[in-house]
């Protein structure tokens, strides 16, 4: 049944005009009948709003209108709000007051503005009328008959309605209508339909608003009964709907939060919730942390592109899932990281052998675009058994710090954290802090090594070698903080920093060395960091011209590891960095990778023989046979030969006679910093090196 239809015969039987029907909040949801004008119903409503019921009257062209508003409570609270209202025009009047009159008088300030009335008398009294502190007039009528009757308006005014009482209660035994001359009479009439419509309206606007509340609170299960009044269904399917849609939204965001987009997997927001509330369970019964991380998954994801490292990410959480028991949880941290917290475990042995299956289970291959891919994982272990008043935070970085450890110490393996590990951590943290300190505080230098024509004993290149002199702990080893300074990624701005440095400097000392001489070339080493970062041939040029220096005069040393790390994009690196006029070096040749198919694959200009073969020269059968073959390699291959190490004039003539072209060491010199060698050069103080 639609509203309209049921509001229609009340109205007819009432004698209303007008009857408007709003929401709660003062919206309107349906009118039937004319709407007054010359009447302000907005306090009307609000009153409404508020739990209170009021009318205002006023006069207009019309003749007599009056309206009122009252609340429709359900359970204690305002379910909806009604508004009538009716209007007697002059034949109306002439009606109710049979043979009789009705005039009006509005006052305003206790004084009379208007009035309908004609009688001269009247209207004389009307005039002698005096405010009282009421708000309202003190009349004198006394001989007229007439009942006079007040209603305060809108605007501060005062109606004042008088009848000529004999007809007017005799017309009022035949005609309801008289009720709306009194606010007395069209409250009664919005009570009785307040009452009649409770049922129909009330109840289904109440349940909306219960159900809106409960949206607000974050519930989204509750819904709204269906209603008999088309309007009122609609609008509480409407909501429905809003609440379902809600319900599933919420959902969505719920599993999106505390899931990983790719695998579906936990999250590290999921995966920590899950093992602060299985420590709070199990204080007394052992857990584990494994912290996994796949081999060379970046040399895998570069090669085949990002969406098979995608696939394998996916079928890897797959088979761990697959691996693991039942209430166990498996959860991706990020990149090639993945988690796996195991409950009631107690026996370390159990721990372990668990996950020496999962990598064991990894290793086996993958089909990834269309190809078999194989992957192995290091895995971190971390115990609470033992330990009271254990973190999720702790835990979780123990088994980081063991995989750690496993993937250092070679990889596709599971550790074990002790506390000694802790230890090294932290001193690996705090060594990190204080070379990102040492940037800023321009706590790192460069020292330069003369690289010896062994021929002619004259400096013929410079190999620029970084340092860190820390105001604390005195000079810190390249070896202890090279490697952290590659983990980190800070070898790359450190390492155009030592290429802008060193190519400023030489320039220098070409400009001061005698045009008899040699121009004088330098060499510095390239991290496979470094190699791989997609700025290093633009930095390089950068670098080439601020300083001046010519492209011939710089040669780049890198290790066979790095060459291998990525060979195809490498070669395309170094062919264009050949490309420049760019010198480049296999540094600590024959320590890294056996085969030497590279060196006709890679645009190689110079080989440069690890000291670990020059110490044994002319004393170890081997060290000599080494040398040997290095050199004639590199002469059948038409590349440059460098010795490193040289430690003394044995070794020094033992390459000479081997053919070997060039050398450095401490024989030669030591490390320098700038000024001091620069005063070498300018002495040309190596001379007396140079062979017999």
């Amino acid at each position: 049944m639609e509203l309209a239809e049921l509001l229609a015969p009340m109205q007819a039987k009432l004698g209303l005009q007008r009857v408007t029907v709003y929401a709660p909040d003062g919206t309107e949801i349906l009118h039937m009948g004319p709407r007054q004008t010359g009447l302000d119903i907005a306090p009307l409503i609000h009153a409404a709003r508020a739990g209170r019921t009021e009318s205002a009257a006023a006069v207009t062209a019309q003749g007599l209108a009056e309206v009122a508003a009252t609340p429709v409570l359900a359970n204690g609270s305002v379910a909806g709000l009604l508004l009538v209202g009716s209007s007697l025009d002059g034949d109306e009047l002439r009606q109710v007051s049979g043979t009789g009159s009705v005039g009006l008088a509005i006052f305003r300030d206790g004084r009379m503005i208007s009035t309908t009335l004609a009688d001269p008398d009247v209207v004389h009294a009307l005039r002698s009328a005096t405010p009282n502190s009421d708000g309202g007039v003190d009349l004198a009528l006394d001989g007229f008959h007439y009942a006079a009757v007040a209603q305060p308006l809108p605007d501060g005014g005062l109606l004042l309605a008088l009848v000529d009482t004999q007809p007017v209660l005799d017309a009022a035994n035949q005609r309801d209508a008289i009720l709306v001359v009194g606010t007395a009479g069209v409250v009664l009439v919005l009570l009785l339909i307040g009452a009649a419509l409770a049922r129909d309206i009330a109840r289904p606007l109440e349940a909306m608003l219960a159900t809106t509340r409960e949206l607000e609170r974050g519930d989204y299960r509750s819904r709204v009964a269906r209603s008999s009044i088309r309007e009122l269904d609609e609008l509480g399917q409407a909501v429905n709907h809003l609440a379902s849609d809600l319900q599933a939204k919420m959902a969505e965001l719920s599993h999106q939060a505390f899931h990983d987009s790719l695998t579906q997997l936990p999250n590290r927001t999921l995966f920590m919730d899950r093992l602060e509330h299985a420590l709070r369970r199990r204080a007394s019964a052992g857990l584990a942390v494994l912290f996994l991380d796949l081999d060379n998954f970046k040399w895998i994801n570069d090669s085949l592109g990002h969406r098979a490292g995608d696939e394998l990410l996916v079928a890897v959480a797959a088979r761990l899932r697959q691996s693991v028991r039942t209430g166990d949880t498996v959860a991706r941290l990020g990149g090639d990281e993945f988690t796996v917290l195991l409950e009631d475990v107690h026996r370390l042995d159990d721990v372990v052998t668990l996950a020496e299956q999962l990598a064991e289970r990894l290793s086996a291959p993958f089909e990834v675009a269309g190809r078999h891919v194989f992957t192995t994982a290091s895995i971190g272990i971390s115990l609470s058994q033992g330990r009271a008043e254990r973190q999720a935070e702790e835990l979780v970085r123990e088994a980081d710090v063991a995989m750690y450890r496993a993937k250092t110490g070679g990889k596709a393996h599971a550790v074990v954290f002790d506390e000694v590990m802790s230890a090294q951590t932290m001193e690996r943290f705090e060594l990190e802090l204080a070379l990102r300190h040492a940037i800023e505080r321009h706590e790192l230098r460069v020292e330069y090594q003369p690289v010896v024509d062994l021929v002619s004993g004259q400096i013929a290149r410079v190999e620029a070698l970084l340092r860190w002199q820390h105001p604390e702990h005195g000079l810190i080893p390249p070896t202890q903080f090279i490697p952290v300074a590659e983990e980190t990624g800070l070898i790359v701005p450190i390492g155009q920093w030592v290429l802008e440095t060193a190519c400023r400097q030489v320039r220098v000392w070409q400009l001061q060395r005698r045009r008899s001489e040699p121009l004088l070339g330098l060499s510095v080493n390239l991290s496979p960091c470094q190699l791989q970062h997609p700025g290093l041939v633009d930095d390089i040029v950068a670098a080439l011209q601020s300083s001046g220096l010519e492209a011939a005069s710089l040669e780049l040393e890198i290790t066979e590891g790095a060459l291998m790390r990525d060979p195809v994009a490498t070669a395309v690196t170094l062919n264009e960095l050949k490309s420049l006029g760019i010198q480049l070096a296999v540094d600590d040749f024959g320590t890294g990778y056996s085969s030497l198919s590279y060196l006709k694959g890679f645009p190689i200009d110079t080989l440069k023989i690890d000291r670990t073969f020059v110490c044994g020269l002319a004393r170890d059968d081997q060290d000599t046979a080494i040398v040997r073959a290095v050199v004639a390699l590199a002469n059948a291959l038409n590349l440059g030969v460098t010795a490193e190490g040289v430690e003394d004039a044995i070794q020094r003539d033992a390459l000479v006679e081997l053919g070997c072209q060039q050398g450095q060491g401490y024989y030669f010199a030591r490390p320098q910093l700038p000024q001091d060698l620069g005063q070498m050069l300018a002495s040309s103080s190596l001379a007396f090196l140079r062979a017999a």
